[in-house]
């Protein structure tokens, strides 16, 4: 985990690839929202959680696609990257020299059925891919993390070595096959497709990403869905506004993306 004073570089660069992303988004009519960390950073501390280094944002599928096409179709800013084809879910980069690294992920809410087999079956089934997209280097990653331990790490080695033979861009592809078409119900419910597993079970009525508003962040104001209190108490249960540092920051999966 960075020092506080490295974290101050961290959040400045953070904060000028959200502005970026922020501006590109509303240029394309691009509707998002600040998720996890990211987002209980804007509501509970109006920017930055003090510990927080990465950059959360949810959009729906068809959200998604339109950013995704207008991220291939312009010349992006020099520094600024965006890894379509990244082991678990995409991201946009913005790697300056000299400076640490700063990274949005993206998370994709997509339908999944109300009936309890078909859910199962879908989250099965999105857990595999997060497992058959990954790299060398990531599987390295998720090693240090000590993921590789019990019938756990025994589904992730299989899923991985399935996917060996195919390029990340084809992997990526048959995720989203899947995600966009399996076990969708009468599309009342949403998850995220390409989170972690535990954080892909969190299941939401659809109707908490269909209105948008902004509220301050830092020297900002960025998009979040208007039913951000559900998001929140999905990921952080009921008494979010209490801070309480989260462990993920500190584990050997997340310290494995710092700097680069």
């Amino acid at each position: 985990m960075p020092s506080l004073p490295e974290l101050k570089t961290v959040h400045a660069e953070m904060l000028r690839l959200m502005k970026w992303f922020d501006a590109f988004c509303a240029k394309h009519g691009v509707r998002y929202t600040l998720d996890a960390g990211t987002l209980l950073g804007a509501v509970r501390e109006g920017g930055f959680i003090p510990w927080d280094d990465d950059l959360d944002v949810a959009l729906t599928r068809a959200e998604y696609e339109k950013l995704r096409d207008a991220l291939r179709r312009e010349a992006l800013p020099e520094h600024v990257t965006f890894s379509e084809y990244s082991p678990g879910h995409p991201r946009v980069w913005l790697r300056r020299p000299n400076r640490p690294g700063a990274w949005v992920d993206l998370f994709i809410f997509d339908f999944i059925s109300g009936n309890r087999v078909a859910a199962k079956l879908r989250l099965l089934g999105c857990a595999f891919f997060l497992a058959f997209t990954k790299n060398p280097e990531s599987m390295g990653v998720s090693r240090r993390a000590n993921l590789h331990r019990g019938a756990r790490g025994a589904l992730l080695r299989v899923g991985y070595l399935l996917g060996r033979p195919f390029s990340p861009k084809r992997k990526a592809r048959i995720q989203e096959a899947f995600c966009k078409r399996a076990f969708h119900g009468r599309r009342e419910r949403i998850h995220r497709c390409n989170d972690t597993f535990k954080d892909m079970m969190r299941v939401l009525p659809a109707t908490c990403m269909t209105r948008y508003e902004r509220i301050p962040f830092e020297d900002a104001a960025l998009m979040v869905t208007s039913d951000y209190r559900t998001l929140l108490t999905s990921s952080f249960g009921a008494d979010y506004m209490t801070p309480r540092r989260e462990a993920s920051h500190d584990n050997a999966a997340h310290k494995g993306y710092i700097g680069r």
